[in-house]
Formats: structure tokens, sequence, C-alpha cells
């Protein structure tokens, strides 16, 4: 019975929280499941970035405005590292370079996520590359940029209406 009750009271508190800051609820719930998988890649040590956290710092600019996608930056990309132990100078120009994304996304035409995730995966691969190069990063984890960026625009085409359509609710 106390379970019950517990588990009514998480739902009650949930819904008040979603009623009464969506996008602070949205936010940190894809920081929590985008943190997660990043922090199980990572200890398995699998060079390709899987975890969903760009698409979700797209999806929460469009919806929410950029401000809230550069709150989930900070936890994301610098908490994470910093948990991790791998706070570098890449760290911070991922930073930088993912909340300007974040910016240039307010710029982009937003009517088709895919034709927005396509354009702004292309914008991310460049400046990923360019990023990589810059800090002298391993040609076998340099190689890993693309493959990477195809699997944010595979968020993007899969996902990317049905997310858009839950966030607006």
């Amino acid at each position: 019975m106390k379970k019950i009750i517990y588990g009514l009271g998480i739902v009650l508190v949930l819904f008040i929280f979603i009623r009464l800051n969506k996008p602070l609820f949205w936010t940190f719930f894809l920081l929590g499941v985008g943190s997660f998988a990043k922090f199980k890649r990572l200890k398995a040590r699998i060079p390709i970035v899987m975890e969903p956290l760009f698409f979700f710092q797209v999806m929460i600019t469009i919806s929410f405005g950029v401000w809230y996608a550069v709150l989930l930056n900070v936890f994301a990309i610098i908490g994470i590292d910093m948990v991790g132990g791998d706070l570098s100078t890449f760290t911070f120009g991922a930073f930088f370079l993912q909340s300007g994304l974040n910016f240039i996304v307010l710029l982009l035409p937003q009517g088709n996520i895919i034709v927005l995730g396509l354009m702004i995966s292309c914008l991310n691969l460049i400046g990923s590359l360019a990023l990589a190069i810059k800090q002298n990063v391993p040609a076998d984890r340099l190689v890993m940029t693309p493959v990477s960026r195809l699997v944010d625009l595979a968020y993007f085409t899969t996902f990317g209406s049905l997310l858009g359509t839950i966030m607006a609710l």
C-alpha cells in the first residue's frame, strides 16, 4: 500500500511540475535521459556519440527557447565531463559550439523538423570537425565525428515530429 501511495505522490508532483513549468520539466527530463545515455556510452568507452543530447537541445530550442537548451548544455556537456573526470578545453569548446548552434537554430526555417535537423546537423559536423582538428584529436576518433552526426540525423528523422508533438501538449 505504501508503494502505491508513493507512486501516486510522485505522479501528482510530476503533474504539478509539468503544469507549473513545462519548459523546465522537459529540459530536466530530457537532460536525465540524454545524460544517462552519455554516461553509459562513456563508461563503455564507445567513441561514437549515440546519445540524443544534440537532438534534445534542438527540440528544446524550438519548443521553449534557446536559454533552456543552454541550461541543458551546462549540465549535459560540462557537468557530465566534470563528474566523469574528463573536463578539458575540448569540453568547453564543445559547450560553446553546441550553444552557438542552438542560437543558429532560431535563424533557420522551422517548418519541417527533418530539413532543420539536416541543416543543423551539417553545421554541427563542420563545427565538430573544426574543433576536433583544432584540439589535435587523434585520427581514429576524428573519423567517428561524421558517424556521430549521422546518428543525430537519424534522431531527427525518426523522432523529431513525435517528440515535438509530445512536448507541445
